[in-house]
């Protein structure tokens, strides 16, 4: 996957979004393995699930953020660390948060975010060659692990 260009809008990565999804979910079901994986791909390429789309949830875009950052949204712990707006009161409060922050979150520890250090030293940040990173879960090689969705399966 290519890095996020931060030459385009957020208009154009909000259209790019829109449109690789919309090729998912009205692709032709009898498309050949080979084409399908092509638009599953790109659809991927488009949500960025890198490291550091992770990070992307729009928070600050409210109703307005695209479908791939309203993935990335995790309502947190209150007590989570992190500078999100919180929500709430007592027990049903929680804190806008990231899929980054979820994966860094390390509560059977001492429910601190682990640094990016940290995980790289537990092999759960693995670089891809291109100067890029990704979290173990979005690696080709745990998707290519037996019984793992491949990319023209339905989601």
């Amino acid at each position: 996957m290519a890095p996020k260009d931060e030459r385009k809008s957020q208009a154009e990565r909000d259209a790019e979004v829109e449109g690789a999804l919309r090729a998912w979910r009205e692709r032709d079901r009898g498309l050949p393995r080979e084409e399908a994986d092509r638009v599953w791909e790109a659809a991927w390429t488009a949500l960025d699930f890198s490291w550091e789309g992770l990070a992307d949830a729009g928070w600050e875009r409210g109703e307005e953020a695209n479908e791939a950052q309203r993935l990335k949204r995790w309502r947190a712990p209150a007590d989570l660390p992190g500078d999100g707006n919180l929500h709430g009161e007592g027990a049903i409060a929680w804190r806008e948060s990231t899929l980054q922050e979820y994966l860094r979150w390390s509560p059977a520890k001492t429910g601190e975010l682990l640094t990016n250090s940290q995980l790289r030293a537990s092999h759960l940040l693995i670089p891809d060659g291109e100067n890029r990173l990704w979290h173990a879960v979005h690696t080709p090689e745990l998707r290519a692990l037996p019984g793992a969705p491949r990319a023209g399966d339905a989601v």
